[in-house]
Order: structure tokens, then C-alpha cells, then sequence
């Protein structure tokens, strides 16, 4: 969640169908991820559906390959798994915040 958020939020790191089968490939953790993205989409809207979050406090930041490569290794993440997303999403979302607060949003 993010913190300083005056609703609590869930960050969630997604995948754009054009690029899955690439980005997967080059995970660490490849073999835990859906083999293609029809099916890494179903898997997150039941996950979303059964977690009973709202919409709202759901905050999705998709994943570039580069972009992630970029944040492991300016933040000391060895490997691109599911710890990496997360954090590189997690920090997507608090740049989002701050831009949006330093335009006025």
C-alpha cells in the first residue's frame, strides 16, 4: 500500500499482452507465471475478486522490461522476480503521487 494515502490502496504490477511472453521469459520466477497472458489476466481478476477490493483502491502500474531492469539495478535487486515487481511498481506508483501533487492533481 502506499503510505501517506488518505485511502488505503493496493498497488498491482501488470503486464501488457504485447510484451508478456518476452517479459516472462526473462524473469527469475519465470515457471510461476501463467504461460501467456490470457491466462495471467484471468488469474489477476480472480485474485482481485476474491480479495474484495474496490476498484478505486486498486492502483495497477504496468511493468516495462526495461524500465524494471533499469530499477533492479539502480536499487540492488540481484534478480527480476516477484519481489522486483513489486517494488518497481510500488515505486511507479509513489512517482505517480508526487507528480500528481507537484502539478496539483
Amino acid at each position: 500500500m502506499l503510505p501517506n494515502s488518505s485511502a488505503a490502496r493496493i498497488v498491482v504490477p501488470v503486464f501488457g499482452s504485447q510484451h508478456y511472453a518476452e517479459l516472462r521469459a526473462a524473469q527469475d520466477d519465470a515457471a510461476a507465471l501463467p504461460a501467456t497472458w490470457e491466462e495471467w489476466s484471468a488469474r489477476l481478476q480472480a485474485q482481485l475478486t476474491r480479495g474484495g477490493m474496490r476498484r478505486e483502491a486498486i492502483v495497477m502500474v504496468e511493468i516495462s522490461l526495461p524500465g524494471l531492469r533499469r530499477f533492479c539495478a539502480a536499487n540492488g535487486h540481484p534478480t527480476l522476480n516477484r519481489e522486483a515487481r513489486h517494488a518497481y511498481a510500488l515505486n511507479c506508483a509513489r512517482n505517480r503521487d508526487r507528480l500528481a501533487r507537484e502539478i496539483g492533481f
